[in-house]
């Protein structure tokens, strides 16, 4: 939950380091927004939220798990 159309919050196990996951991609594996992959432009550790490139189709929610897969150029 705290998601917003381009932006994911993060588990709070997430890095508390700024733009830790700068350029990663994050993928939504299940619950809502499945499916949807979209690079991470910012990252802000305080919050655990990732701003993403592409506004998402499905907001992803609290139903929602995500991967964050290598850096992507």
């Amino acid at each position: 939950s705290g998601s917003t159309s381009t932006t994911i919050k993060l588990a709070t196990a997430a890095s508390s380091a700024d733009d830790y996951y700068k350029d990663s991609a994050v993928v939504v594996s299940t619950g809502t927004g499945a499916k949807q992959v979209r690079k991470i432009l910012s990252y802000v550790g305080t919050t655990r939220v990732a701003t993403v490139d592409v506004a998402w189709v499905s907001t992803p929610d609290n139903t929602s798990e995500y991967l964050i897969l290598g850096r992507i150029v």
